[in-house]
């Protein structure tokens, strides 16, 4: 079963402890892995990191001309869309999963112009669009957090409220009339995280055709430190229970994450895919969660 997840942070892991190796490495996706995990596309978030009081564009540049030189020498396929698509070849999406540094809107253009089509507003901290589920502030979206949104929506960029705060969340489903992702987040009510999506927020984007990649962070999936695949199917579940099998995807988490993992990497994905045959999802509901439900809402988006 071929899949797309929506969330890894290899590149920025790779950039971060040099690793110029991508075909095999000590993490949890390399090139070897993707096709021994049937990977279809592997959407990689390049995170924007915070330096005490600012975000820097000029080094974030810097990662972001390695991660496109990495993928240029191992001949991996960047779409911008659904037509670029190539079958028998890794093929991937660029993800920004925090807008800190993109103080202006030409900013925001100069991404979309290097290839991102789905970009976050917001990581763990606070910055010139909105508040982090990790704030303290009732607040939505800042004026030029709406003014960036409607942006993203003019050039048909995917728009992922995984970090946003409860209000910037719901401020972001009135501006987006179509699809918008949660690209790796889970269930409040299976365990209450403002990181995970309240049942109201599941509805919310399955209303919208909008699409929840489930995360294999085990503080997001029961509170240990060990990500069992059983909880990662409490989660599908409970999802598919409030707002359809529609709505449900894939969002790892791979390489940004820090507990022990009972899949270990993306070469065992079909594990999970074996363990949702035995709690009776049809072919159709995996194929559908694998990758049809990503490409539905990319091409409503697109």
């Amino acid at each position: 079963m071929k899949i797309i997840d929506l969330h890894c942070d290899t590149l920025s892991k790779m950039f971060d402890n040099n690793i110029t190796d991508f075909k095999n490495n000590n993490l949890n996706i390399d090139l070897t892995k993707l096709k021994e995990g049937n990977s279809y596309i592997q959407t990689f978030a390049l995170f924007d990191k915070k330096d005490k009081t600012y975000y820097d564009i000029e080094e974030f540049k810097k990662l972001i001309d390695f991660s496109l030189n990495i993928l240029k020498e191992n001949d991996v396929n960047i779409i911008r869309n659904l037509d670029e698509i190539k079958e028998d070849v890794q093929n991937c999406i660029l993800s920004i999963e925090d807008l800190g540094s993109a103080k202006s809107l030409d900013i925001i253009e100069y991404y979309y112009n290097m290839g991102f089509r789905i970009m976050g507003i917001t990581w763990n901290y606070e910055n010139s669009l909105g508040f982090p589920n990790t704030s303290k502030e009732n607040k939505g979206l800042k004026k030029y957090g709406k003014e960036a949104v409607e942006f993203m929506i003019d050039k048909h960029i995917a728009v992922d409220v995984s970090h946003l705060n409860d209000k910037g969340f719901f401020d972001v489903a009135d501006m987006v009339k179509g699809p918008f992702f949660a690209t790796h987040s889970n269930a409040r009510e299976v365990l209450y995280h403002t990181r995970n999506l309240t049942d109201e927020m599941i509805k919310t984007i399955a209303n919208h055709g909008g699409i929840i990649g489930i995360n294999f962070f085990s503080k997001f999936l029961d509170g240990s430190d060990f990500s069992k695949n059983e909880d990662i199917i409490k989660h599908i579940k409970h999802i598919k229970n409030k707002g359809s099998i529609d709505v449900l995807a894939f969002g790892t988490d791979f390489d940004g994450i820090d507990c022990e993992l009972e899949i270990k990497d993306f070469s065992n994905m079909g594990d999970i895919i074996t363990l949702l045959e035995k709690n009776n999802f049809s072919t159709e509901e995996i194929e559908k969660m694998c990758y049809k439900n990503v490409l539905r809402a990319l091409d409503d988006i697109f």
